[in-house]
């Protein structure tokens, strides 16, 4: 059995590297649901509909990451993204998918602690403590 796709094998459209971004980038804004919902969003989207890569392929591929550590879902876009435009694809795949939740997170704790919901408060220590 061979790696190399076969004459039948779909293959990805041809996108530029900001398309395949933007598309990806797409996918995490609306990556709500976690993993099970992610990953049937990438599977109706780009197996069903657009023909990226066959439903066999793709069942076999998330055998893989299921059992390799990190999210699926994460890895599943990278490896799309390699089959679309190489190395530099896959990152930034990756980077697309995983930017949305990033950028949240980050705001939101930025958010905690700039209205000090810990109720710490910003004062100095009392003498007492000393």
């Amino acid at each position: 059995m061979s790696d190399a796709p076969s004459a039948a094998e779909p293959q990805p459209p041809a996108l530029t590297y900001s398309q395949l971004f933007l598309r990806f980038l797409r996918f995490g804004l609306m990556a709500w649901g976690g993993p099970v919902a992610q990953i049937a969003m990438l599977r109706k989207e780009l197996v069903e509909e657009e023909r990226w890569i066959s439903s066999d392929r793709f069942n076999r591929l998330l055998a893989v990451m299921q059992v390799l550590p990190g999210p699926e879902a994460h890895e599943l876009c990278v490896h799309l993204g390699m089959r679309a435009k190489g190395r530099l694809g896959g990152m930034l795949a990756g980077l697309g998918f995983m930017l949305p939740g990033f950028l949240l997170m980050l705001a939101l704790s930025w958010l905690y602690f700039a209205i000090d919901l810990a109720g710490s408060g910003s004062a100095p220590p009392s003498s007492a403590c000393r």
